[in-house]
């Protein structure tokens, strides 16, 4: 995962603030998967606490976390490649 990170995070700048989501609608279908990621980790987490099993839950946590940074990276990308140009919110 994180060779696909670095490999579709190339190309296009790094961001230091928010983006709204949804530049295209591919980019709009990745940032929901993204959103149904965390979700995902967020209840793995909260389970795995509860039960406090003995198997390597760190790497399945840590996939998870990388999973949804794909994601939004993959997001980015789509919405680099049509050419759509992303929009920080205005909180004006």
């Amino acid at each position: 995962i994180e060779q696909d990170i670095a490999r579709f995070g190339d190309g296009f700048p790094v961001i230091h603030s928010f983006t709204i989501p949804g530049a295209t609608e591919l980019g709009a279908l990745l940032d929901v998967s993204r959103a149904i990621a965390r979700r995902v980790e967020r209840l793995y987490v909260r389970e795995k606490e509860k039960r406090q099993s003995g198997h390597n839950d760190a790497v399945v946590a840590a996939y998870l976390n990388r999973m949804s940074s794909l994601l939004f990276v993959l997001a980015r990308y789509a919405n680099h490649a049509h050419g759509a140009v992303e929009k920080n919110p205005s909180y004006a």
